[in-house]
C-alpha cells in the first residue's frame, strides 16, 4: 500500500491549483489500480472459502455442486451460495467474518438480504435468527438484470422493453436517416438485448437457485413485443416478416448493394415524384429519360435504360428479368440454390448502379452508356462470387457457370 499513500493532491480553484496534501487511505475514482487491488482483495476471500468448503463440514447449493461454486462478486455486490442448512451457513458466515477481519471490509446489514428457495419456514426463521440476515423476496436485481428462482415471465421482461423504447425516444429515431435507424438498432438498442442475453447465458452455466430455467424465454418474449416498434427502423429485425427479405439479405450479395435494395423494397427513396410533392423540385421526370413520372417501378423496371441493363444481364445470365417483382420471381424458379443466390445479387448490383447513375444524371445532367454499365455490374458479381463460391458445386451449377463465364 505504500504506492497508494504516498500520492499527494493539489485543489484546483478557478483555474489554479493550491497547496498539496498526502493521501492516507483508499483510491481516486477511476484510479487505473482500483480494478487490480480489488482482485488481490477478492482472491483472499476466494481462498479462504475454498479452504473452509474442502475442510469444514459444508454442503453446496444443489445445482452448484459439479462447479464447486460458492459465490459471485463484482464490486460491492456479492453473491454467496449454498444449501439450506445451518452447518453450511455458519462455514459461509464464519469464512466472511475472517475476511472482514483481514481487510475491513464489512457488510451493511440494512442493504445484505437472504433469498430461500424450498426451504420450510422452521428453518428459515432457525437460518435468519443465526445469520441476522433480512428475508429478501424474489426476484431480484444483479448486475441490471432480474433473478428467478424459476422461469423468466413475461412481467419481467417489461424493463428491458422499457429501456428500448426510452432509447428510441431520447434519440428522435424517426427524424434519423435510414442509415441512422439501422446504426441505431444493429449496435445501439442491439447492445442492451445482447447484454441481457449474455447475462442469461452466464447464469446458466452457473446452474444455482433456478437460473437453468433462463433460456428461450426471454428472447421469444421481446421478439414478439419488438417487432411493431422495429419494423419501420431496422430491416435486418424483421427480415423474416416479408417476401423479399431472404432476397435483399442474401449472405453473397455486396453489403451495400442490399443496403439500397431494402430502401428500394421499401419504396423510401427520394424520388422525384416525392421530391415534386414537398416543392423541393421543380417537376417529377425521371432524370435519365425525361419522359415518365420517377417513380420505385419506372426508375428500376420500366425505364428504357433499365430495361437495356436488365436485358444484357439476362442475355448474360441465361434469364428471363423482365418480370415488374424481379425478386419475386427468382425463388419461384426452378434453379438451384447457387444459381438464384448467383441471379439475385446480380439484381441488386444492378439496382445500386441504376441509383448510382440516376444521381449522376441530377447532378452532372449525363449518364455512362448502359453496356459500360453492365461491364462493370458483370467484373463486380464476378469477383463476388469467387470470394464468396461455397466449396462443393454440382456438376449442374458448374455447367451453367461455364456457360456464364464464372468459373
Amino acid at each position: 500500500m505504500e504506492c497508494v499513500r504516498s500520492t499527494s493532491f493539489s485543489i484546483a480553484l478557478n483555474g489554479e491549483t493550491f497547496g498539496f496534501f498526502q493521501g492516507k487511505r483508499g483510491l481516486r475514482q477511476g484510479d487505473p489500480m482500483s480494478p487490480l487491488l480489488f482482485t488481490l482483495c477478492m482472491e483472499y476471500l476466494s481462498r479462504i472459502l475454498l479452504c473452509a468448503t474442502r475442510k469444514l463440514p459444508f454442503s453446496y447449493h444443489p445445482l452448484c455442486h459439479r462447479m464447486k461454486l460458492t459465490h459471485l462478486i463484482f464490486a460491492d455486490d456479492l453473491l454467496l451460495f449454498c444449501k439450506g442448512d445451518i452447518k453450511s451457513i455458519m462455514v459461509i458466515l464464519r469464512s466472511y467474518s475472517a475476511f472482514s477481519v483481514a481487510s475491513g471490509l464489512n457488510m451493511n446489514a440494512q442493504k445484505s438480504c437472504a433469498y430461500f428457495n424450498g426451504v420450510n419456514e422452521e428453518l428459515k426463521r432457525d437460518i435468519l435468527f443465526v445469520s441476522g440476515f433480512m428475508e429478501g423476496k424474489l426476484p431480484f436485481k444483479y448486475l441490471g438484470v432480474p433473478i428467478t428462482a424459476g422461469r423468466l415471465k413475461k412481467k419481467e421482461c417489461v424493463v428491458l422493453i422499457d429501456k428500448i423504447v426510452d432509447r428510441i425516444k431520447s434519440l428522435g429515431a424517426r427524424r434519423l436517416s435510414y442509415a441512422g435507424r439501422l446504426v441505431l438498432v444493429n449496435s445501439m438498442l442491439a447492445s442492451l438485448y445482447n447484454y441481457w442475453a449474455s447475462m442469461f447465458r452466464n447464469l446458466t452455466s452457473f446452474g444455482c437457485n433456478g437460473f437453468t430455467t433462463f433460456t428461450v424465454r426471454i428472447k421469444l418474449s421481446i421478439s414478439i413485443n419488438l417487432l411493431p416498434m422495429l419494423a419501420g427502423i431496422g430491416g435486418r429485425y424483421v427480415r423474416n416478416q416479408v417476401s423479399w427479405s431472404n432476397a435483399v439479405w442474401n449472405s453473397m450479395a455486396i453489403p451495400k448493394h442490399s443496403f439500397i435494395a431494402w430502401i428500394i423494397a421499401n419504396k423510401a427513396l427520394m424520388l422525384k415524384q416525392k421530391l415534386f410533392k414537398l416543392h423541393i423540385s421543380s417537376d417529377d421526370l425521371c432524370c435519365i429519360c425525361l419522359s415518365q413520372t420517377e417513380t420505385h417501378m419506372h426508375l428500376f423496371t420500366e425505364c428504357v435504360y433499365s430495361q437495356q441493363i436488365l436485358q444484357l444481364i439476362g442475355n448474360w445470365l441465361i434469364a428471363d428479368f423482365s418480370s415488374p417483382s424481379i425478386l419475386n420471381s427468382i425463388p419461384s424458379k426452378r434453379w438451384s440454390k447457387l444459381r438464384k443466390q448467383v441471379c439475385t445479387i446480380t439484381i441488386l448490383a444492378a439496382w445500386y448502379q441504376i441509383w448510382s447513375q440516376r444521381n449522376k444524371a441530377r447532378i452532372n445532367g449525363q449518364v455512362q452508356r448502359a453496356v459500360y454499365v453492365f461491364n462493370f455490374i458483370k467484373a463486380s458479381i464476378s469477383q463476388r462470387f469467387h470470394s464468396c463460391k461455397p466449396q462443393v458445386i454440382s456438376d449442374k451449377d458448374t455447367c451453367w457457370l461455364s456457360r456464364v463465364q464464372l468459373v
